[in-house]
């Protein structure tokens, strides 16, 4: 005799979702992270501060994130938000940009940061999306709206100004883009600790 097993979908718990408690202690314990994040993408501080509470306001009204998730969908909320507020498609999207210190501070992670804020918009965002949070170019296209295409070519204008703008950023090889992310990305994630 052949014994049918009726198929039972894997349901969640309300315990594995991440609650409003949950995501106050991300956006406290990742404070600093998150707000790097906001002002790399608008490149203005008080444009990040108002993408930021932002960001706390929608994770507080999140129903349906797995915990394991939360910390993803903070950021992803704050990129997001950044998106809404910048509109980086637009004509008017170009913003004199702010440094990321008011100071001349002389650590290379300040000068990066304020490099980062001086490429135009979409190739800004695309950047920060795209090298410093490791999106891939589909997910950086369907979040802004934008083509793979489009994405590829903000991301390499990116790579070939950010040496202009910071040049401390040139690798022996000015051609090595590769070099040049992956320095930035180590930059990126110590500061971000």
């Amino acid at each position: 005799m052949i014994e049918l097993r009726t198929y039972k979908p894997w349901q969640a718990r309300p315990h594995d979702y991440a609650t409003r408690d949950h995501f106050c202690w991300i956006y406290q314990e990742d404070m600093q992270r998150l707000y790097l994040l906001a002002f790399l993408l608008t490149a203005n501080h008080a444009e990040a501060e108002k993408c930021f509470f932002a960001g706390i306001e929608d994770a507080l009204n999140e129903r349906r994130v797995f915990k394991e998730w939360a910390r993803y969908w903070s950021r992803r909320i704050v990129i997001k938000n950044a998106i809404r507020m910048i509109a980086p498609l637009s004509a008017q999207s170009h913003t004199q940009s702010d440094s990321w210190t008011k100071t001349d501070d002389a650590l290379a992670v300040c000068k990066t940061m304020s490099a980062v804020a001086q490429l135009a918009s979409l190739d800004r965002f695309v950047f920060v999306m795209s090298v410093l949070e490791r999106y891939s170019v589909r997910e950086c296209a369907a979040l802004l709206g934008c083509s793979p295409r489009d994405v590829q070519m903000a991301r390499s204008r990116a790579l070939q100004e950010l040496p202009a703008l910071y040049p401390a950023l040139t690798p022996a090889n000015a051609t090595d883009h590769h070099s040049t992310a992956e320095r930035l990305q180590r930059e990126y994630e110590g500061s971000r600790s």
